[in-house]
């Protein structure tokens, strides 16, 4: 299922806003940029040279009631 970036800011259209960490990654870059504390997005954006799949990585930092006790 793919998700729509777009809507889902829309949806969280206050100050808890996505914003968009500087540069593309591949995937297993992802778990040592994933820290606790925050909510994040990951979207497709193509392939590098070497046909390697890069993501585009988005996050929003949780509010009080939405972080796990």
């Amino acid at each position: 299922m793919k998700f729509d970036l777009e809507a889902l800011l829309r949806k969280n259209a206050d100050s808890r806003q996505y914003r968009r960490v500087p540069g593309l990654f591949r995937r297993w870059e992802l778990e040592h940029l994933i820290k606790p504390g925050f909510e994040y997005f990951v979207e497709e954006t193509g392939n590098d040279a070497g046909g390697e799949m890069l993501y585009a990585l988005f996050c929003r930092e949780l509010t009080e009631q939405e972080a796990p006790r």
